[in-house]
């Protein structure tokens, strides 16, 4: 198991989400605190100096486990199911960008909030969850042969109503048969969504790409009630290998919480070292 950190690349709205005007601060801190990657935040792509990040990773010795797209949504409102024709086809378009960028990274892409917030009544929501795995089926068929694996993240129910529980995660998983579409797995959602939030990591791993921590308040993990002791148990028990990112509030400071975070998650992992 390796520990990421997610760091926006652009200025965001979203506040799970660390953002410093200079990157390379951001990626020396995530390295001076032991972290092996940084889950990057890119609302757009062609903004991005694809050379000065490569660089940076070089220089301090960062891998990049998953770029996340939701900026798109949040600062855009581009999604896969907006009403308007064009700016559905607009949010495709721009995950390819994304998946270019991830190829050129050498890693993959997430798919969270940009698949829209869906429809109050069931009519509509069944209708634009069809608008979601068609864009998804696109996506991960432009990504397949680019070796880019497209994680789509269940969220909870006051973000959307497409697509909340592990269980929702793993049929559309199985309905669309993609074989570059994993799930992440987050924590922060699951403590709101899963009846058992073990047994449904356990259901979830054979489908996993990728996993979000944080606490049950969106904090720092150890800032809430998850006990993330037993979380990182089952996750080795279960044979996950794979990194796993902070995604939580930057509170109280972003560089309080990250290092809050990591001597958190050091602690248990040195502990089950022993045992």
């Amino acid at each position: 198991m390796k520990l990421g950190i997610v760091i926006s690349t652009q200025p965001t709205k979203f506040s799970a989400l660390r953002y410093d005007k200079n990157l390379d601060s951001g990626m020396k801190n995530a390295a001076k605190l032991g972290y092996s990657g940084v889950e990057l935040a890119v609302r757009e792509p062609a903004l991005l100096d694809v050379t000065l990040t490569r660089n940076l990773l070089k220089k301090y010795k960062l891998e990049v486990p998953a770029i996340g797209t939701g900026q798109a949504f949040v600062e855009e409102g581009l999604s896969f199911t907006e009403d308007s024709k064009e700016l559905r086809q607009q949010a495709i378009e721009r995950i390819k960008t994304h998946i270019d960028l991830a190829e050129q990274l050498g890693t993959n892409v997430i798919i969270g909030l940009i698949r829209g917030r869906g429809a109050q009544n069931v009519v509509g929501n069944k209708a634009k969850l069809e608008l979601m795995k068609d864009a998804l089926k696109k996506c991960a068929a432009y990504a397949r042969p680019k070796a880019v694996k497209i994680f789509f993240e269940p969220l909870n129910r006051y973000e959307t109503s497409l697509v909340n529980t592990i269980a929702e995660g793993i049929e559309l998983i199985k309905e669309l048969n993609c074989r570059n579409l994993k799930l992440l797995i987050d924590t922060f959602h699951m403590n709101i969504e899963e009846q058992s939030l073990y047994g449904s990591i356990a259901q979830a791993m054979p489908y996993t790409g990728h996993v979000h921590f944080a606490d049950s308040n969106r904090h720092a993990p150890g800032a809430g009630h998850l006990e993330f002791s037993d979380i990182v148990k089952l996750l080795e028990q279960l044979g996950y290998t794979g990194y796993v990112s902070m995604e939580m509030l930057p509170l109280p400071t972003p560089d309080k919480a990250a290092e809050m975070s990591i001597n958190h998650l050091n602690r248990i992992l040195l502990k089950a070292q022993y045992a």
